[in-house]
C-alpha cells in the first residue's frame, strides 16, 4: 500500500513547480532553436498570465473567502494548470514540423501525463475536481495557443533527440526528487492575511473547513 502511495505522489510531483519550470524550459530551448524568438515569448508570457490567474484564484479564497459560486473552492490546482500548460506543449515544441503521427502522439502523450497528474490530485483528495478542472482549462489553452503554430519548421534531429531525452531525465527526476519542498497553499494564504492586514480589513475566520470573510474595511476611529 506504502508503494502505492509513493508512486502516487511521484506523479503528482510532475506537476511540481521543479518539473514544470523545466518542461516549459524545453519549450522555449525548443522553439528558440528555431529561430522563433517571438512565439517563445508569447507563449512564456501566456504561461506567466495563467499562473497568475491560478495564484489570484487562491488569494482571493484565502483573502477574501471569494469560491466563485463553486462550494469548497479554494482555488485552482497549480499542480494540474501548470500540467496541461507544459506537457502538450513541450511535446508538441520537440516534434512539430516532422510526421503528423509523431506530433499527434507527442501532443496525446503529453496530455496523458497531464490527465494522470489530475486524476492523482482529485484521488488524493489534494484539490477538489472543480479546482483540479478549473486549473486544466486554463492551462490547456496556453498549450492549444501553441499548437496553433503547426507551421513552424522541424528540429534537426541532433537537437530533437538528444532534448526530448533531457526533458524526459530533467523531469522525471525533479518529480522523483523535488528541490523547492515547500507548502506554497500555506504561503499564498499567509499572503493574502498580509494583504487583507495592509487595506485595513478585519480577519477572515474558518467555518465549517472554509474560510469566511467580512468584506467590510475597519474605520479609522483608532480600534
Amino acid at each position: 500500500m506504502e508503494h502505492w502511495r509513493s508512486l502516487l505522489i511521484r506523479i503528482e510531483s510532475l506537476g511540481s513547480v521543479d518539473a514544470t519550470v523545466l518542461a516549459a524550459v524545453g519549450v522555449l530551448v525548443a522553439l528558440l532553436a528555431r529561430r522563433a524568438h517571438a512565439i517563445a515569448f508569447r507563449y512564456a508570457f501566456w504561461l506567466a498570465l495563467a499562473m497568475a490567474i491560478g495564484v489570484a484564484t487562491k488569494l482571493a479564497y484565502y483573502g477574501w473567502g471569494i469560491r466563485f459560486g463553486m462550494g469548497a473552492y479554494h482555488g485552482m490546482s497549480g499542480h494540474v494548470l501548470r500540467s496541461f500548460a507544459v506537457y502538450p506543449a513541450l511535446a508538441f515544441a520537440i516534434s512539430t514540423g516532422w510526421s503528423d503521427a509523431l506530433r499527434i502522439v507527442g501532443v496525446l502523450l503529453g496530455a496523458i501525463v497531464a490527465l494522470a497528474v489530475t486524476a492523482v490530485i482529485v484521488g488524493l483528495r489534494v484539490h477538489t475536481p472543480a479546482e483540479a478542472i478549473s486549473g486544466g482549462i486554463i492551462g490547456w489553452l496556453v498549450s492549444v495557443w501553441l499548437i496553433r503554430h503547426d507551421w513552424l519548421a522541424p528540429l534537426s534531429r541532433w537537437i530533437l533527440w538528444p532534448l526530448a531525452l533531457a526533458c524526459v531525465l530533467a523531469c522525471g527526476l525533479a518529480a522523483w526528487k523535488p528541490y523547492l519542498g515547500y507548502d506554497f497553499e500555506s504561503r499564498v494564504a499567509l499572503l493574502a492575511r498580509q494583504m487583507r492586514h495592509v487595506i485595513g480589513s478585519p480577519p477572515c475566520r474558518v467555518r465549517n473547513g472554509l474560510v469566511e470573510c467580512h468584506h467590510r474595511q475597519y474605520r479609522n476611529n483608532g480600534n
